[in-house]
């Protein structure tokens, strides 16, 4: 066989057609099984939510973070990505979503981890712990959960962009965009929850801080007035001293009060709407709104714990009046708050005011230089203390800011739309793959019943499969008395008696038109024909004027007898096993040949012995060699090679094996294999005869057709 493109294409042009209804048949098959497939899998829509991250929505309030570079680096990019695949974030659409009891996401423990929770060994599929080790099983359905939706999503970089793709996966279109939606609100949330969550942490540790230096520029304003008090007395006149003295006691009343005032307002600042717990009750009374409002606020409470449950109404008009309660009180409270701290400032004021009065009196102090040097070393102390005080309180009130007003530097740019088609299965790719898959399989089922598995369908398939020449190729024929065994003598005109001489001419080519030859016929197994094609060799040779014998060499069951209506007293296996049956008296002439060039070695009938040993014994030798040395041809019908090894003693004492190959039946590998056989006997020469060739028949298998075979 060639293996150029236009010999391969060829050849495989001839393998379709060959097997055509095989690959049709497989083709059909894969497709259907592929699109019933894809049919019976579970439909799952994908829908989409982008969200842009910009930590430029954080300077809205005038604030920058600390580290922020305004731009987005892929390592901080892929950092959110990783944040809103988080646990967390997954955690709080499973409870927004109620996800937990959803028949998609919701926890289903295997077969396996429920026998191993009901022995003990797991407790996630144990309904009968409690305790903690019920906790443990819950928080074990709840990871379950989590691990459920996040297979469901695809959360990625939209390229080179500062985009984050959010896709949700479900067999519901809706639930689909739902979940996509939710997952990207809650986790531009968790990202503002969490910056509000560090804001606060860094204005407690930085309000302590704030706490001391306010305590620090104190004491340093304190031996600041101290020392100008000192200086006053020691270098100051009377008029100085007591005017000194004056200041610094109303500046010490103004300090002590300005000192309240920020306590004040500061304890206003824990202020809440539920009792406005954490702030002193007698400060909040101080105010009159307020105190009203918590008198009235205690008396519904009261009631509110009085009234009973089917009381529906009063209890519904309770809570409101509360709710409107905590609202009042919120606004009065910041009123208050208000108030407080305009007061404080301008307490503060006034504290600036008498120290900077006091520290003007020490234009009328002559003070020697020394003294000088020590109070403009205090002065600028205090100052420094100040500039700082003021810096970190400015940086503590925007920190207040971004806890209480806290923006995420991401926000949803494109909310997922119900999805308008399948995400999975891809139903076009999956039924292109499907179309190659099923080609291929059909090719390749082509290819497997015809160089493997099916039968020959073509003199140059078993040719090419076998590397034998085929002497012939006999079509199926009927005629009309129905018994192929007279096909040739009733219709020496037809198709088949042709072919049948050709296969003589053939025969004799191949063996270089010898005057005396001798040859078997075997085959792969039963019903290929081929002790018909035996007698209609010998016919066709006796015909054409050369002295043949049929020798029936199936001494289990021999079938030439019946084919020729022949009548057997005596046969080979008794010539082979008796020494008083003469050779002549077992001979038989054929009847039917007007010439009587034609004449039987019938097998006649055998006990139940091996055979194999007789074929092989050299008496059978000695009456193949007196047969040939009488007759110009002797052919051998002999057992199939496929079941017994007759055939292969056989070869090696003829001039000519012949291999009947069943068109289209015959299985290659058993040809394979038993020409594999015959070639390890050492056959002197082989070729084949591809018997009962055509894709129509006008009748059923010829006659001659073998039994199953078995040593008896």
């Amino acid at each position: 066989m060639t293996h150029e493109p236009e010999g391969l294409l060829k050849w495989a042009v001839e393998i379709l057609k060959r097997q055509f209804l095989v690959a049709v048949s497989v083709f059909l098959s894969l497709v259907i099984v592929c699109v019933l497939i894809v049919a019976l899998l579970t439909r799952f829509y994908s829908a989409t939510a982008l969200v842009v991250f910009d930590p430029s929505e954080a300077e809205l309030l005038g604030i920058t973070e600390a580290g922020q570079q305004g731009g987005a680096t892929l390592g901080v990019i892929e950092t959110e990505v990783e944040i809103a695949r988080s646990a967390d974030v997954l955690s709080a659409v499973i409870e927004r979503l109620n996800l937990s009891t959803d028949d998609e996401f919701r926890y289903r423990p295997s077969s396996v981890n429920r026998v191993l929770g009901w022995i003990g060994l797991s407790p996630v599929a144990d309904p009968l712990l409690d305790g903690e080790d019920g906790e443990l099983r819950r928080e074990a359905e709840r990871t379950a959960v989590v691990q459920n939706l996040s297979r469901a999503l695809n959360i990625r970089r939209q390229g080179i962009t500062s985009i984050l793709s959010i896709s949700a996966e479900s067999r519901s279109p809706e639930k689909a965009a739902t979940i996509a939606n939710a997952v990207a609100e809650e986790y531009i949330a968790f990202q503002a929850r969490n910056k509000a969550t560090t804001a606060a942490k860094a204005a407690r540790l930085l309000s302590a801080r704030v706490e001391a230096m306010s305590a620090g520029i104190r004491q340093v304003e304190d031996r600041l007035d101290l020392f100008i008090a000192s200086a006053a007395e020691r270098y100051g006149s009377g008029e100085v001293v007591a005017r000194v003295k004056s200041l610094k006691a109303e500046l010490e009343r103004a300090g002590t009060g300005a000192e309240r005032l920020r306590a004040e307002a500061a304890s206003l600042a824990g202020l809440s709407r539920s009792g406005l717990k954490g702030v002193n009750p007698e400060l909040l009374r101080s105010d009159g709104d307020i105190a009203k409002l918590m008198a009235e606020r205690q008396e519904q409470e009261a009631t509110l714990g009085k009234l009973q449950p089917n009381e529906k109404s009063k209890l519904t008009a309770t809570r409101k009046r509360l709710a409107e309660l905590d609202r009042d009180l919120d606004a009065a409270a910041g009123r208050f708050a208000g108030r407080l701290a305009e007061e404080r400032d301008a307490a503060d004021r006034r504290v600036d005011e008498l120290r900077g009065a006091l520290q003007a009196s020490l234009a009328d102090i002559t003070i020697p230089n020394e003294g000088m040097v020590e109070f403009y070393t205090l002065q600028q102390e205090a100052k420094s203390s100040r500039d700082l005080y003021d810096a970190t309180l400015s940086r503590l009130r925007q920190l207040e800011l971004q806890a209480n007003f806290a923006i995420a530097n991401s926000r949803l740019v494109a909310r997922a739309l119900l999805p308008e088609r399948i995400s999975f299965p891809p139903v076009k790719i999956m039924l292109g793959l499907a179309f190659v898959l099923a080609l291929a399989g059909a090719g390749a089922a082509a290819v497997l019943r015809e160089q493997y598995i099916g039968g020959f369908r073509s003199t140059e398939q078993v040719e090419a499969l076998t590397g034998h020449t085929v002497l012939a190729s006999v079509p199926r024929y009927r005629p009309p008395s129905g018994r192929l065994a007279n096909a040739l003598i009733e219709t020496p005109l037809s198709h088949y008696a042709e072919t049948i001489r050709r296969a003589r001419l053939n025969i004799e080519v191949s063996l270089d038109f010898p005057e005396k030859f001798s040859l078997m016929v075997t085959s792969t197994t039963m019903g290929e024909g081929k002790s018909t094609l035996s007698l209609a060799l010998a016919e066709t040779f006796a015909e054409a004027g050369r002295k043949t014998i049929l020798v029936d060499a199936d001494l289990r069951r021999p079938s030439i007898a019946g084919m020729v209506d022949g009548e057997v007293d005596a046969g080979l296996f008794d010539v082979l096993t008796r020494t008083d049956v003469p050779l002549e008296h077992v001979i038989v002439r054929d009847r039917r040949m007007p010439n009587g060039n034609l004449s039987f070695l019938f097998g006649a009938d055998n006990p139940g012995l091996p055979t194999d040993r007789l074929v092989a014994s050299d008496r059978f030798t000695e009456l193949l060699a007196g047969l040939t040395g009488y007759f110009d041809v002797v052919i051998i019908d002999t057992p199939p090679i496929g079941h017994v090894v007759d055939a292969g003693i056989i070869a090696q004492k003829v001039d000519l094996s012949l291999y009947v190959v069943q068109w289209g039946m015959t299985s290659q590998i058993e040809v394979r294999t038993g020409i594999r056989e015959l070639e390890k006997a050492r056959a002197r020469s082989l070729s084949l005869v591809v018997n009962q060739s055509g894709e129509k028949s006008t009748s059923s298998s010829a006659q001659g057709g073998y039994y199953y075979y078995t040593k008896g």
